[in-house]
């Protein structure tokens, strides 16, 4: 899969487990995206962010905030 735009992608993957109300997205590390992430820390969008692994096999871990958005049984 060819990423043409890191940052659109980075923002529509979020935007998109916000609608299915995820509580977590982990993709591929880059210093852009881990940038951006904390910048939606400090902003309150975002909860947390960690980075895991080396090389190829780094990734973000990105915490959603809940915003009371629980799923009906």
């Amino acid at each position: 899969m060819s990423q043409t735009d890191p940052i659109a992608e980075l923002l529509t993957r979020i935007r998109n487990a916000a609608h299915a109300r995820h509580t977590e997205l982990e993709l591929s590390y880059s210093r852009i995206r881990e940038a951006i992430a904390k910048v939606l820390v400090i902003e309150g969008f975002l909860e947390s962010t960690e980075t895991s692994g080396e090389g190829f096999k780094k990734t973000i871990k990105i915490r959603m905030p809940l915003l009371g958005l629980a799923r009906a049984p």
